[in-house]
C-alpha cells in the first residue's frame, strides 16, 4: 500500500473515533449544561410553588369575599325588618308600595331592637326620641291615649291606647302593620306618608283629613310608640 493510502486511512481512523470536539472542549459545555438544567428544573419548582401559593391565596380571599358577601346579604336581609310589606298585587309585585324616591335606609336590628327595648328615661335626649314624642303628641294624641291614667272623654277611648295588649287583640304585634297605618290611615284614622292616595282610593277621607309627615318623622313616631309601649306600658306620664 502506498504511503499516501496509509496516511488517509490513519486519518479517516482518527476522524471515526476521535469526537467531533475534543473532550477537554466539551466538558465545560456539558457542565454549564448540565447546570442550566439543574437551573431551569429549579425555576420550574420555583415558579410551581408560587403559583400555589398564589392560588391557595386566591382562594383564600375567594373565601373571604364569599363569606363577606353572605355576611353582607344576611345583613341587609336582617336590616330590612322594619321595610313596609303588602300583599303584592299588579300595581306592587314585590309589595313594596314605598317608592325608592322617598324610602329612606331601614335601621339596622340591633339599633331597631335598642330603640325598642331601652327604657325611655335613657334614650329621651336622643334625637328620634324627641323628634317622635313631638309628632305624636301633635298628630296622634287627639285620639290616642297619653297613658292609662288619663281620662280621654269621648274620642279618646281605651281601645285606642297603643300598648302591647291592644295590640294582641288585633292580631299581635305586627310592626308591619302598624306601620301600614301611620302611613296609609286605618278605619276612622287618616294616613300621613307622602304617597298615602296611592294607597286609597278615596283620597278625601283617609289623606286630606291629616298633614303630610316626611319619612323620618313617620318612622321616628313609630319608634317612639313602641318604645313606650315596651318600656312603660303607658303607665303614668312618659319623659
Amino acid at each position: 500500500m502506498a504511503s499516501g493510502q496509509r496516511v488517509l486511512l490513519l486519518f479517516t481512523a482518527l476522524v471515526l473515533l476521535v469526537p467531533s470536539r475534543p473532550s477537554w472542549v466539551t466538558l465545560p459545555d456539558r457542565l454549564g449544561a448540565r447546570a442550566e438544567k439543574v437551573q431551569r428544573s429549579q425555576m420550574k419548582e420555583s415558579f410551581a410553588s408560587k403559583a400555589s401559593g398564589a392560588a391557595e391565596g386566591e382562594g383564600r380571599r375567594g373565601l373571604l369575599a364569599a363569606a363577606l358577601a353572605f355576611g353582607f346579604v344576611g345583613a341587609a336581609q336582617a336590616a330590612s325588618a322594619r321595610i313596609l310589606r303588602v300583599t303584592p298585587t299588579k300595581e306592587y309585585p314585590d309589595g313594596l308600595p314605598i317608592s325608592k324616591e322617598i324610602a329612606i335606609p331601614d335601621l339596622a336590628p340591633e339599633e331597631l331592637e335598642r330603640r325598642r327595648k331601652t327604657p325611655a328615661s335613657e334614650v329621651k335626649t336622643e334625637k328620634w326620641y324627641k323628634l317622635g314624642k313631638r309628632g305624636f303628641n301633635a298628630h296622634c294624641s287627639q285620639c290616642h291615649l297619653k297613658s292609662r291614667e288619663q281620662d280621654g272623654g269621648l274620642r279618646q277611648l281605651p281601645e285606642n291606647l297603643l300598648s302591647l295588649e291592644n295590640f294582641e287583640k288585633r292580631g299581635g304585634v305586627d310592626e308591619n302593620r302598624i306601620q301600614y297605618a301611620i302611613r296609609y290611615g286605618q278605619k276612622r284614622m287618616g294616613g300621613f306618608a307622602q304617597d298615602c292616595g296611592e294607597m286609597n282610593d278615596d283620597f278625601r277621607m283617609m289623606c286630606a283629613t291629616n298633614p303630610v309627615l316626611d319619612e323620618q318623622t313617620l318612622a321616628d313616631i313609630q319608634d317612639f310608640i313602641m318604645n313606650i309601649a315596651y318600656t312603660t306600658d303607658w303607665k303614668g306620664t312618659y319623659p
